[in-house]
Protein backbone atom coordinates (compact mmCIF):
# COMPACT_ATOMS: atom_id res chain seq x y z
CA UNK A 1 0.00 0.00 0.00
CA UNK A 2 1.38 3.35 -0.58
CA UNK A 3 1.62 6.37 2.00
CA UNK A 4 -1.33 8.74 1.04
CA UNK A 5 0.37 12.28 0.21
CA UNK A 6 -1.18 15.42 0.05
CA UNK A 7 -3.20 16.61 -2.83
CA UNK A 8 -2.30 20.25 -3.34
CA UNK A 9 -3.03 22.73 -5.99
CA UNK A 10 0.01 23.03 -8.69
CA UNK A 11 1.41 26.79 -8.02
CA UNK A 12 1.22 29.11 -11.48
CA UNK A 13 4.54 29.17 -12.56
CA UNK A 14 4.39 25.10 -12.86
CA UNK A 15 1.54 25.79 -15.08
CA UNK A 16 3.31 28.55 -16.85
CA UNK A 17 6.24 26.96 -17.48
CA UNK A 18 3.85 23.73 -18.72
CA UNK A 19 2.06 25.94 -20.97
CA UNK A 20 5.69 27.17 -22.20
CA UNK A 21 7.25 23.82 -23.23
CA UNK A 22 4.03 22.13 -24.17
CA UNK A 23 2.01 24.54 -26.22
CA UNK A 24 4.21 27.52 -26.62
CA UNK A 25 7.94 26.11 -27.58
CA UNK A 26 6.19 22.71 -28.28
CA UNK A 27 3.83 23.84 -31.26
CA UNK A 28 7.51 24.27 -32.89
CA UNK A 29 8.34 21.80 -35.61
CA UNK A 30 11.85 23.23 -35.45
CA UNK A 31 14.55 23.58 -33.14
CA UNK A 32 15.51 26.88 -34.71
CA UNK A 33 11.70 28.12 -34.66
CA UNK A 34 11.52 26.61 -30.86
CA UNK A 35 14.71 28.77 -29.98
CA UNK A 36 13.59 32.06 -31.29
CA UNK A 37 10.06 31.42 -29.17
CA UNK A 38 11.90 31.37 -26.26
CA UNK A 39 13.63 34.20 -27.00
CA UNK A 40 10.41 35.97 -27.85
CA UNK A 41 9.24 34.57 -24.51
CA UNK A 42 12.41 35.86 -22.64
CA UNK A 43 11.94 39.14 -24.10
CA UNK A 44 8.03 39.30 -22.77
CA UNK A 45 8.74 38.41 -19.69
CA UNK A 46 11.51 41.27 -19.41
CA UNK A 47 9.15 44.16 -20.87
CA UNK A 48 6.68 42.79 -18.32
CA UNK A 49 9.29 43.27 -15.50
CA UNK A 50 9.99 46.74 -16.95
CA UNK A 51 6.60 47.87 -16.87
CA UNK A 52 5.91 46.55 -13.57
CA UNK A 53 9.26 48.16 -12.30
CA UNK A 54 8.27 51.43 -13.98
CA UNK A 55 4.33 50.89 -12.18
CA UNK A 56 5.84 50.09 -8.79
CA UNK A 57 8.26 53.21 -9.24
CA UNK A 58 5.51 55.83 -9.44
CA UNK A 59 6.16 56.57 -13.20
CA UNK A 60 2.65 55.38 -14.08
CA UNK A 61 0.73 55.56 -10.89
CA UNK A 62 -2.99 55.69 -12.81
CA UNK A 63 -2.46 52.43 -14.37
CA UNK A 64 -1.62 50.49 -11.06
CA UNK A 65 -4.48 52.27 -9.77
CA UNK A 66 -6.79 51.09 -12.23
CA UNK A 67 -8.05 54.29 -13.34
CA UNK A 68 -8.43 52.78 -17.44
CA UNK A 69 -10.18 49.68 -15.77
CA UNK A 70 -13.11 52.10 -14.19
CA UNK A 71 -11.96 51.40 -10.69
CA UNK A 72 -10.74 53.92 -7.93
CA UNK A 73 -9.18 51.46 -5.42
CA UNK A 74 -5.56 50.81 -5.81
CA UNK A 75 -5.17 46.84 -6.49
CA UNK A 76 -1.21 46.84 -5.57
CA UNK A 77 -1.56 42.87 -4.21
CA UNK A 78 -2.67 41.92 -8.16
CA UNK A 79 0.26 44.14 -9.14
CA UNK A 80 2.61 42.58 -6.68
CA UNK A 81 1.31 38.82 -8.08
CA UNK A 82 1.91 39.61 -11.54
CA UNK A 83 5.60 40.96 -11.14
CA UNK A 84 6.03 38.02 -9.19
CA UNK A 85 5.41 36.04 -11.85
CA UNK A 86 6.80 37.62 -14.08
CA UNK A 87 10.30 37.11 -12.52
CA UNK A 88 9.71 33.57 -11.78
CA UNK A 89 8.64 32.85 -15.68
CA UNK A 90 11.84 34.97 -16.57
CA UNK A 91 14.31 32.68 -14.15
CA UNK A 92 12.60 29.81 -16.23
CA UNK A 93 13.38 30.87 -19.90
CA UNK A 94 17.09 32.05 -18.94
CA UNK A 95 17.52 28.42 -17.71
CA UNK A 96 16.52 26.30 -20.17
CA UNK A 97 19.14 26.13 -22.88
CA UNK A 98 18.65 22.85 -24.03
CA UNK A 99 17.57 23.77 -27.76
CA UNK A 100 21.15 25.28 -28.14
CA UNK A 101 23.05 22.19 -28.83
CA UNK A 102 20.09 20.70 -31.51
CA UNK A 103 19.71 23.82 -33.46
CA UNK A 104 20.59 23.94 -37.06
CA UNK A 105 21.31 27.76 -37.29
CA UNK A 106 23.17 28.23 -34.31
CA UNK A 107 26.27 29.75 -35.71
CA UNK A 108 24.22 32.44 -36.83
CA UNK A 109 23.34 35.66 -34.71
CA UNK A 110 19.91 35.04 -33.42
CA UNK A 111 18.60 37.52 -35.93
CA UNK A 112 19.92 35.98 -38.81
CA UNK A 113 18.96 32.36 -37.63
CA UNK A 114 15.42 33.85 -36.82
CA UNK A 115 14.67 34.65 -40.30
CA UNK A 116 16.85 31.57 -42.21
CA UNK A 117 14.76 28.87 -39.99
CA UNK A 118 11.12 30.45 -41.62
CA UNK A 119 11.40 28.55 -44.72
CA UNK A 120 11.94 25.26 -42.96
CA UNK A 121 9.36 25.70 -40.14
CA UNK A 122 6.72 27.26 -42.90
CA UNK A 123 7.06 23.93 -44.86
CA UNK A 124 6.76 21.83 -42.01
CA UNK A 125 3.82 23.85 -40.42
CA UNK A 126 1.98 23.64 -43.46
CA UNK A 127 2.56 19.66 -43.79
CA UNK A 128 1.42 19.80 -40.42
CA UNK A 129 -1.62 21.61 -41.31
CA UNK A 130 -2.45 19.44 -44.05
CA UNK A 131 -2.40 15.89 -42.03
CA UNK A 132 -4.56 17.70 -39.45
CA UNK A 133 -7.20 18.55 -42.64
CA UNK A 134 -6.88 15.05 -44.11
CA UNK A 135 -7.49 13.69 -40.68
CA UNK A 136 -10.70 15.86 -39.68
CA UNK A 137 -12.28 16.78 -43.12
CA UNK A 138 -11.24 13.98 -45.75
CA UNK A 139 -9.21 17.05 -48.04
CA UNK A 140 -7.35 19.68 -48.31
CA UNK A 141 -8.93 22.94 -48.34
CA UNK A 142 -8.40 25.29 -51.93
CA UNK A 143 -6.92 28.12 -49.86
CA UNK A 144 -4.04 25.43 -47.85
CA UNK A 145 -3.67 23.91 -50.97
CA UNK A 146 -2.79 27.09 -52.64
CA UNK A 147 -0.24 28.01 -49.54
CA UNK A 148 1.54 24.05 -50.08
CA UNK A 149 1.96 24.60 -53.72
CA UNK A 150 3.68 28.21 -53.07
CA UNK A 151 6.21 27.00 -51.13
CA UNK A 152 9.31 26.33 -52.83
CA UNK A 153 9.89 23.00 -51.01
CA UNK A 154 6.29 21.96 -51.56
CA UNK A 155 6.65 21.92 -55.26
CA UNK A 156 4.66 18.83 -56.89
Amino acid sequence: MRPQTEKRAPDALANSEFQTVAFIVGKCHTADEAYRVACQQLEDREVAIASALAIFLGKNLAALCGVHAGRTRCDRSSGDACFAAALRERIFAKSDRSLATVRKFSHLSDASAHQACQREEWAEELKFRAENFIASQGSIPADSASAMRQHPDLKT
